[in-house]
């Protein structure tokens, strides 16, 4: 099967001197794209990569699972039709490994790491979720507002008050 791409797909699919950001709106076919690019990159001739070796940053991390299980697909089906290619295997085997995550997965990857190299940073470190942080935030303001209360001036509760605490206009 065969498909037509764009010119602007075919870009950056062929794209070789670097980096490359694909951005395009849902259902464009970024991931088809990114597949048939890390293939091409994967089985090019002169200048293979291994599959250990690459990092793709789609935005989710749905998109990461979908991204590696159609390389997965496309790696097996190139197999199929070279069954004798130990190359081809061995880049199935190593797809494993290559970082197909969003960019905050493959940070705190790089971190947990190089934790033994980064002063303050636990390799079992998590990041907070959006619940645990509000609550945080709401204890620290809390305890802020109390230490105000507790030693500040009449005059400046007042102000306070009128300020944060009043009834609108």
């Amino acid at each position: 099967m065969s498909t037509a791409w764009t010119p602007e797909q075919e870009k950056a699919i062929n794209f070789r001197d670097g980096s490359a950001i694909v951005s395009a709106a849902a259902g464009s076919g970024k991931t088809a794209v990114l597949v048939e690019r890390v293939i091409k990159i994967l089985m090019d001739e002169e200048n293979p990569v291994d599959a250990d070796k690459l990092v793709v940053a789609p935005f989710t991390e749905k998109a990461a699972g979908e991204l590696q299980t159609r390389l997965q697909k496309a790696l097996s089906a190139a197999i199929e039709q070279n069954p004798s290619d130990t190359y081809l295997r061995s880049q199935r085997v190593k797809l494993e490994d290559a970082s197909i995550s969003t960019i905050s997965s493959f940070c705190m990857k790089l971190i947990r790491e190089n934790s033994a190299f980064i002063d303050g940073i636990s390799p079992d470190f998590s990041v907070i979720d959006e619940a645990e942080g509000r609550l945080i935030f709401i204890q620290s303001l809390d305890a802020v507002l109390e230490k105000f209360y507790a030693d500040a001036a009449e005059a400046d509760k007042a102000l306070m008050y009128d300020w944060y605490g009043g009834e609108d206009d």
